[in-house]
């Protein structure tokens, strides 16, 4: 089941129906968006099996350009997303709520962009390093207890350790 309280952390044990959630998703969305995407790619938490996360499933969609995000906005607003962001460089994010919370995100991003690079990049790395998977459950149960209140201060405290990852994903390529 997917939903999260705005404003709260509540992380939840890795659950397979996240998997068929998303893909049920991506056909909803190539159906909707399908003309404009270079690829579409389950990523974030909810997509690491054994990982706890928030139950909001994180969609990352590739395009090639920005030059139609107003009719992909569109067509995304009739699949219950409404835009969340717009002012970051190479991104928009949409997110979709229901009544348990929000459910997803959705970050519209250049192919092959940093931002897409880097989704990609920490998703395949952790799914292939399962001591990595182990020390980010570890720290965020801790943030999650210390900043339960505080979606912020959580995500903030990621960072470092996302850093090292997405360091780590750049020199196992570069081998």
């Amino acid at each position: 089941m997917l939903g999260s309280p705005r404003n709260k952390v509540q992380l939840e044990s890795y659950n397979p129906s996240w998997k068929s959630t998303f893909e049920r998703d991506y056909k909803l969305l190539l159906e909707a968006i399908g003309p404009f995407v270079v690829d579409i790619q389950h990523v974030g938490s909810t997509s690491i099996e054994g990982l706890e996360a928030k139950p909001i499933l994180d969609i990352a969609v590739a395009v090639d350009s920005f030059d139609n995000v107003d009719e992909i906005a569109s067509s995304l607003q009739s699949l219950g997303f409404f835009r969340l962001r717009v002012n970051i460089e190479g991104k928009v994010v949409f997110a979709k709520d229901t009544d348990t919370g929000r459910t997803h995100y959705l970050h519209l991003e250049l192919h092959n962009g940093t931002h897409w690079d880097e989704h990609i990049s920490f998703r395949d790395y952790l799914r292939s390093h399962p001591e990595a998977v182990t020390s980010y459950k570890q720290l965020k149960r801790e943030l999650a207890l210390k900043h339960s209140d505080d979606v912020k201060s959580y995500t903030e405290g990621k960072r470092k350790f996302v850093d090292e990852i997405l360091e780590r994903a750049k020199r196992s390529h570069l081998n």
